[in-house]
């Protein structure tokens, strides 16, 4: 992002700060009626202040009644729910009651001599009242916008900040173990060496290529996935059976990146490295038209109480509430020796 882009930004969140302030609201308001109520004391056509006075303090005064109750009652009962003809009915009526007002007061305070009274017809304040009021409400409505458009942006910079230093945090901790398997392989001379060095080349072009992506193709993380797994049968050997099942069509169904890899860590980290044999990872994945159902289920060594932090399980909690707010379901059940994951992804 460039210097201008950056300060433009700040100045649009500095002007956001002072309108969402109410005292600062208010202020803004009154000032705008205050300079239409000078403009309409120095258009008012007469030399008399007094009269001049009270014509631009009624019609201020009415014009901000017709705005304030439109923009504030009529729109959100009526126009928001998609009612519009009785929106414009009500928003007429208000207007001609503002005109008939208008005309009433001028009348009873003796506002202007009797012949300029007489030239205050119905019809040109009617039409001053809906013109102007409407251009108010437009006003209104666009700063309104303009605000609301500039926090949503704000909040989705921070949010994909916030996500992307989550992401950041998902740590290959099996990486090293992984280049001691391929050590040792070349050392033997091993013919899976080529295969095995290009399923880690595989992994760490999708986490520095695909990983920052907001969306990709969940067949994409599933072969993330195999390639991850291959790597760790090669480094357990016999000591653990691994299986991962897949149920459903993963072509086009999008996830975002790096989110299942955590469980499949942790199953390993905590579960399979506690353990020194018998072993058992098994992987479930389930797709449907509008639900991803991804089980993961591990054994461990109850007798070792490895230290964990919880960081990884952490970190996906936070990205599903922050990514999938209310369309997730997460259960995690640890239970004898055994560690289960479900997690239930609800899609768009």
């Amino acid at each position: 992002m460039d210097t201008n882009t950056q300060q433009l930004k700040q100045g649009n969140n500095q002007w956001i700060e002072i309108l969402n302030d109410p005292r600062a609201h208010i202020i803004l308001q009154l000032v705008g009626w205050f300079f239409l109520f000078i403009l309409l004391l120095f258009t008012s056509k007469t030399s008399n202040f007094g009269d001049a006075f009270a014509y631009a303090s009624f019609l201020t005064l009415l014009l901000s009644m017709v705005v304030y109750i439109n923009h504030g009652k009529l729109v959100p009962k009526f126009f928001s729910k998609n009612r519009y003809i009785v929106w414009a009915l009500t928003y007429i009526i208000s207007c001609i009651l503002a005109a008939l007002i208008f005309l009433a007061l001028i009348e009873i305070f003796e506002v202007f001599d009797r012949s300029m009274r007489n030239r205050q017809s119905f019809g040109p304040n009617l039409a001053f009242f809906i013109i102007l009021s409407f251009l108010i409400m437009i006003g209104k409505f666009i700063m309104e916008y303009f605000m609301n458009y500039v926090q949503w942006e704000n909040k989705a910079t921070q949010l994909d900040s916030e996500v992307k230093l989550l992401r950041a945090q998902v740590n290959p901790h099996f990486l090293f173990n992984s280049l001691n398997s391929i050590y040792s392989l070349a050392l033997e001379k091993d013919e899976r060496t080529p295969e095995i060095t290009m399923k880690l080349s595989q992994i760490m072009r999708y986490m520095v290529d695909r990983a920052h992506e907001d969306r990709i193709l969940l067949k994409e993380e599933v072969n993330y996935l195999r390639d991850y797994l291959d790597l760790e049968k090669l480094r357990t050997g016999d000591k653990a059976e691994i299986s991962f099942e897949i149920n459903g069509e993963t072509d086009f169904k999008m996830v975002e990146p790096l989110l299942l890899i955590p469980f499949v860590e942790n199953a390993f980290k905590h579960g399979i490295n506690t353990l020194k044999s018998g072993g058992i990872v098994r992987i479930n994945l389930e797709c449907k038209a509008k639900q991803i159902t991804f089980t993961c289920v591990n054994n461990f060594n109850p007798a070792i109480r490895k230290e964990s932090t919880g960081t990884g399980i952490n970190n996906v909690r936070k990205r599903l509430e922050k990514l999938y707010p209310g369309r997730y379901d997460l259960f995690i059940n640890k239970e004898d020796a055994q560690f289960k994951v479900v997690l239930n992804l609800y899609l768009p």
